[in-house]
């Protein structure tokens, strides 16, 4: 057990080696002897409160990342640490560790960096570093390889844990990988650990060994000849869609993949004129948008097929299967409507709150900050910037269609503050019909409203579902008419919401003033669990001037999340399977609504499943038509995507 403030590293080339992401690291664990050995385990900083650790196969932990050693220090800094661990056997008992004097080692540097890149399968490999300036027997070295496959990963290779065979100590500068261990296929990556140790305590007994340690980690890749990416791509949707409609005019259509994708196309298109299109890739290769001159017709059912032969990942593996879908347009004339909707800033707190008590501050990534850009329609902003008061530039991402956003979460408010102070930001924008869109936007000092607290917890768990539902919370203190309040409701195991106020600014929503709602009878389903949220909003900028048409707004917002589970019995997938009047294959899913499901193809049982579309259930049922006109396939739907 032990706990260790760190810094990561990456080696990008012989002599290259830069900070890692968020490298500066706080690490609290627990490893142990067998499964249900610990009931409960936590960490408390001098002065500060106790934080949980979470349990795992291999022990508890808790880990936190921040983006200076400032902010790390800020939320622990230097000084003892108490580890309070509840055992089945030896009761609740407490270890206290000093860490002081950040008393770092040196970076971590490989030798040989350009040979670890053309290895050769299935045969040893000696690596070696340069020696860790200053240590001795007592510090502690490790190396670990991971092998990518894909969809899981494996470690398969890993030095010993501090006293166990095979350890390595800090007089140490070199370790040989076992012939067999490194083969074709997988992609590999290493880890190097340099930990100074600054205090042992064996205070706990039974040879039980506790350490304060100061670290640096490098991670580098390691490349085997013959290793290749072999993985399909797999088409993750269009965005807008069957259930999307009616689609408004100015929209523009998105295709989402699930990596990086060639900067080619080929895509057949009915109800309009595909001359009309132009294509863009975003910039991570991800998505394709699909680009309409002027609007798309009016009252027009669109149809469109991917050719999967034109649509290859960077390694140039193919798209498993064709892809073709419809939607539905609407009649208004939408030229001359603004692309952007709204657009801003936002910090925020999150808590949770169990029935019976109080709302807690979440111990994991409860303090979050970002930039958003919602479309006045589908895909009418397509890329977008956000520029911090310290210069740096970071893109905004795509979000299904109709926004860009870009979040942090991070473990405290220091680093929150650190990594989105107050200041000056520019906010950036490419839109379709309006070309690109700056904003500056400047955010005050800390203007949070009060925490959102749910009144009537206790009585929501096993809700009858047919039955309307009444949520009740306490008052936002000092909310007023030009404050807003939030809640949504989305099952647990992932899906959009079933249930959700009318966005903010739309003048239909909730003010600050409300204290209750009650949810519509059947919008939850039988015997599942949901997420609810309610979050109370504080805008200390709304500016309707200077993007004409859109709304720019700062704001500061708590939110509160509770869990509610519907009384009864789950509804199950269910898959019907008709023929077509070309000889193809109707398949008609049913389940319940707001779920993530993936209907999934194969042509051979035990050769792999291929997902064919990731859906939700909208209305009756979810209808796919397959767009192979023969030879036998096998289907199956499963939750989750």
């Amino acid at each position: 057990m032990g706990v260790a403030k760190g810094v990561s590293h990456r080696q990008t080339g012989p002599a290259t080696v830069v900070l890692g992401s968020n490298p500066y690291e706080f690490n609290a664990f627990l490893n142990l002897t067998g499964p249900g050995r610990v009931l409960s385990a936590s960490v408390t900083p001098a002065g500060r409160s106790a934080i949980p650790l979470v349990s795992s196969e291999e022990g508890w932990d808790l880990f936190s990342t921040f983006s200076s050693q400032a902010a790390l220090d800020g939320a622990f800094p230097n000084g003892e640490f108490a580890l309070k661990i509840t055992g089945q056997s030896d009761g609740p008992r407490t270890v206290t560790l000093l860490l002081g004097g950040d008393a770092f080692p040196p970076v971590p540097t490989l030798n040989g960096f350009d040979d670890l890149q053309r290895l050769v399968p299935g045969n040893p490999l000696t690596l070696s570093w340069q020696p860790f300036t200053g240590g001795a027997a007592t510090d502690f070295v490790q190396l670990t390889i991971r092998a990518d496959h894909g969809m899981s990963e494996e470690t398969v290779f890993r030095t010993g844990e501090p006293g166990q065979p095979g350890a390595l100590n800090g007089t140490q500068t070199s370790v040989t990988v076992p012939a067999g261990t490194l083969t074709p296929g997988p992609s590999y990556s290493g880890e190097l650990l340099f930990a100074k140790i600054v205090e042992f305590d064996l205070s706990y007994g039974g040879g039980v060994m506790a350490v304060a340690a100061y670290y640096r980690q490098l991670s580098f890749p390691l490349v085997v000849a013959g290793q290749t990416d072999t993985d399909p791509p797999q088409f993750w949707g269009a965005r807008p869609g069957a259930n999307d409609g009616p689609v408004p005019r100015n929209s523009g259509i998105a295709f989402e993949f699930s990596e990086p994708m060639q900067a080619s196309q080929s895509v057949a298109w009915t109800g309009l004129d595909p001359a009309k299109f132009t294509y863009r890739w975003s910039t991570d290769g991800r998505v394709l948008f699909c680009l309409y001159a002027q609007q798309l017709p009016a009252n027009a059912t669109v149809s469109w097929r991917i050719n999967r032969s034109a649509f290859r990942d960077v390694a140039g593996n193919v798209l498993p299967f064709d892809q073709e879908g419809t939607l539905t347009t609407a009649g208004a004339d939408a030229s001359g409507v603004p692309d952007i909707a709204i657009a801003g800033l936002w910090k925020s707190e999150s808590y949770t709150q169990k029935p019976g008590g109080a709302p807690q501050i979440r111990a994991e990534q409860g303090f979050a900050a970002g930039a958003f850009a919602d479309s006045t329609a589908f895909n009418t902003v397509i890329a977008g910037t956000l520029r911090l008061p310290n210069g740096m530039e970071n893109p905004l991402e795509f979000d299904h269609g109709d926004s860009l956003s870009l979040e942090m979460e991070v473990n405290s408010k220091a680093e929150l503050d650190a990594n989105a102070p107050a200041g000056t930001y520019r906010l950036t924008l490419e839109t379709v019909h309006q070309g690109t869109r700056i904003a500056t936007l400047t955010t005050p000092g800390d203007a949070y409203p009060s925490v959102p607290e749910f009144q009537n917890l206790s009585a929501a768990q096993g809700f009858d579902p047919a039955q309307p539902l009444a949520l009740a919370w306490k008052p936002m203190v000092g909310g007023t008419a030009n404050d807003f309040i939030g809640l949504w409701i989305e099952p647990t195991n992932g899906g959009d919401s079933v249930f959700e106020t009318p966005e903010f600014f739309s003048g239909q929503g909730l003010t600050g003033t409300a204290t209750s709602l009650t949810i519509p009878a059947g919008t939850m389903r039988p015997g599942r669990t949901y997420d609810v949220e309610l979050e109370f909003v504080h805008p200390t900028t709304r500016d309707t001037a200077t993007l004409p048409g859109s709304t720019l707004v700062v704001a500061f917002t708590r939110i509160t999340h509770v869990q509610i589970t519907a009384a009864g019995m789950v509804t199950p997938p269910q898959v019907r399977l008709s023929p077509t009047p070309d000889n193809r294959w109707l398949l008609r899913v049913t389940g319940d609504p707001g779920v993530n499901y993936v209907l999934e193809a194969t042509n051979q049982l035990g050769s792999g499943w291929n997902a064919m579309a990731n859906f939700q259930i909208f209305g009756d049922a979810f209808e796919w038509t397959d767009g192979m006109p023969s030879g036998q396939r096998f289907y199956r739907v499963r939750e989750g995507f």
